[in-house]
């Protein structure tokens, strides 16, 4: 083997151990919170305001996510300021059953899940 494909494979080995370094390292905190009131009762053409409470150890958990499934649900809006979204506003639509999740980043890089909650609408 020549020098040069030394130096390649040397730098290749080193490269891949950084990697699976940097892989390992990755937060793998699990996310948890609740959503109030739970669960969720309402009529059509009702809001009703919702908050996410974390535990204290995750405080830093930020930009939230609501979300309601089904969609035709309802409409669910952010009403808090800056990076956290601890209260939304949810208005109901249509009548029907579903849930309200939370999602929000803590150290990683990709959202994850918090919390649910049912929720039912009636006419």
């Amino acid at each position: 083997m020549t020098t040069g494909k030394k130096i390649t494979l040397g730098f290749l080995i080193i490269a891949s151990l950084s990697l699976m370094g940097i892989a390992g390292a990755c937060d793998q905190t699990e996310l948890e919170g609740t959503i109030s009131p739970s669960p969720i009762e309402t009529r059509v053409g009702e809001t009703i305001t919702l908050t996410l409470a974390v535990p204290s150890d995750l405080k830093e958990i930020h930009r939230e996510t609501w979300q309601v499934e089904p969609e035709s649900l309802g409409t669910i809006e952010c009403v808090s300021s800056g990076e956290k979204c601890r209260k939304a506003i949810f208005t109901a639509t249509s009548p029907g059953s579903g849930t309200v999740g939370v999602w929000g980043f803590y150290k990683q890089t990709n959202p994850q899940f918090i919390a649910e909650t049912k929720i039912i609408v009636t006419d």
